[in-house]
C-alpha cells in the first residue's frame, strides 16, 4: 500500500478525536469502528500475464478505551485487528507496443494483523507529555514501536507547539522463501520526529503548521515483487499547513489541507484535502471531502525490467511509479450525551492521467478502492 493510500485510510479509519486533547480527559470513553476496505478488480484493458484479477479484500476492526488515572493523569489502549484476502501485484513485464504488462499473484492471499498499543499521558496547566508503545504481528511480519509527544499550550490557550519523536524495529519473515527464492528473514528499524504549532487567529478561525523527518535503515525491499532490490536507506520530509475556518451564517466549518512530502529515492508528492462540516441540528455533522494526490516516481522505478538492465538497484512496484489519484468521501454523524455513530464511504482511484506530469507509460498495478466504515462511540 503507498504512502497516499495510507494516509487516506488512516484519517478513514481513524476513531475520533477526543476534544480538548491537551486537557485531561475526566470521562470514560470506549470507541469501536468497524472499516470494509475492498479494492477494484484489475481492469479489462490491462494486459495480465499471470495471477487473478481479483485484489484484497481487508476488514479491520478497532477498539480504544480512555480514561482518567487521576485529575492529571489518563490512560489511552487501541487494539486493531485485520484480515486480509485476494491477490497482489506482483511486478511488470514489457508488454504489446511497448507498455507494461501486469503480473498478479494467486487469489490465495490470506492474512491477519493485529496490534497493540498503550499511551499513558499526564496534563499539567500548559502541558502536556504522553508516551506511547506497541506492537504489530501478521503471520510474517512484527513491528516493536514507541513514541513519545510532549505539548505546550500559551498566549491564553491561543497558541500551542507540539513535537515528538517515535522509534519501531521490524522483523520481516516472507512466506515459501525457498520456493521463490526470497529472503528468509530481514529487518529494519524507523526513527522520525515531528513539530507542529498551532494558531486560534480568531474564535472561529485556526492554522496550523508542521514539519517531520523519518529515517529509514535496513531491508526495504519487497521480498513479494518480483527483481525489487531498493537501497537499505531512505530518509524523508514532510510539510503541512492546515485551515479550520467556522462560518456562522451557514453553521458550518471549511477544512482545507496541503502536505507536501520529498524523499532521498527523489520521490516527491503533493496532497490537497477539502472538507465541509456541516452542522444539521443538534446532534447531526455532515461532512463531504474531496482530495488530490500526486506523486513522482523513485529513481530507480521502471516500468519493466528488460534484459539489458543492469541496474543496482530497480524497482516496478506501482506505489513507486508517478501517478494521481483523486478521493472522494462523506461521512455522517450523530451524537448525544453519552453515545454517538458515524458512517463513512470513501472512494478512492489513482491514474497516470490525473498526474500534472507526463507519464509515458503508466504502471497497471495502480489501485482504485472503496471504504465504508461504522463507528461507535460511548462515554461515561
Amino acid at each position: 500500500m503507498n504512502t497516499a493510500t495510507q494516509l487516506l485510510l488512516a484519517s478513514a479509519m481513524s476513531l475520533p478525536a477526543l476534544a480538548h486533547a491537551a486537557t485531561a480527559p475526566t470521562d470514560r470513553v470506549i470507541d469501536y469502528k468497524y472499516t470494509s476496505y475492498s479494492e477494484d478488480d484489475i481492469a479489462k484493458d490491462v494486459e495480465l500475464l499471470l495471477g487473478d484479477k481479483s485484489r484484497y479484500s481487508i476488514d479491520v476492526h478497532q477498539v480504544r478505551f480512555v480514561a482518567p488515572l487521576n485529575d492529571e493523569t489518563s490512560i489511552e489502549i487501541n487494539s486493531v485487528t485485520e484480515s486480509l484476502s485476494g491477490a497482489s501485484p506482483w511486478g511488470t513485464s514489457q508488454g504489446t507496443d511497448n507498455n507494461a504488462a501486469l503480473v498478479m499473484s494467486g487469489a490465495s492471499i490470506v492474512e491477519e494483523r493485529s496490534d497493540f498499543n498503550v499511551t499513558i499521558s499526564r496534563f499539567l496547566s500548559n502541558h502536556s507529555w504522553s508516551v506511547n508503545l506497541g506492537s504489530s504481528q501478521e503471520n510474517d511480519y512484527s513491528s516493536m514501536y514507541m513514541g513519545t509527544g510532549h505539548e505546550w499550550t500559551f498566549n491564553k490557550k491561543n497558541t500551542a507547539i507540539a513535537m515528538g519523536a517515535s522509534f519501531s524495529l521490524d522483523a520481516l519473515h516472507p512466506s515459501d522463501a525457498e520456493e521463490y527464492q526470497r529472503v528468509v528473514s530481514e529487518n529494519k528499524q524507523t526513527v522520525s520526529g515531528f513539530l507542529g504549532f498551532s494558531q486560534n487567529l480568531t474564535a472561529k478561525t485556526v492554522v496550523q503548521i508542521g514539519a517531520s523527518y523519518t529515517i529509514n535503515q535496513g531491508f526495504l525491499s519487497d521480498p513479494y515483487k518480483l527483481n525489487d532490490r531498493r537501497p537499505s536507506s531512505k530518509s524523508s520530509a514532510t510539510a503541512n499547513i492546515a485551515l479550520r475556518q467556522f462560518i456562522e451564517t451557514a453553521n458550518a466549518a471549511m477544512h482545507i489541507d496541503y502536505r507536501y512530502y520529498t524523499d532521498s529515492w527523489q520521490t516527491q508528492s503533493h496532497t490537497m484535502e477539502a472538507s465541509w462540516v456541516q452542522n444539521i441540528g443538534d446532534h447531526t455533522q455532515l461532512t463531504p471531502t474531496a482530495r488530490y494526490y500526486f506523486q513522482t516516481e523513485a529513481s530507480f522505478y521502471e516500468p519493466y525490467e528488460v534484459s539489458t538492465n543492469k541496474m543496482e538497484f530497480i524497482s516496478s512496484d506501482y506505489r513507486l511509479s508517478p501517478y494521481g489519484a483523486l478521493s472522494f468521501g462523506v461521512k455522517l454523524e450523530q451524537f448525544w450525551r453519552n453515545f454517538s455513530y458515524d458512517i463513512s464511504f470513501i472512494y478512492y482511484q489513482s491514474d497516470a492521467d490525473f498526474s500534472p506530469q507526463t507519464v509515458l507509460i503508466e504502471n497497471p498495478g495502480l489501485v482504485s478502492f472503496t471504504a465504508t466504515s461504522l463507528g461507535l462511540r460511548y462515554t461515561w
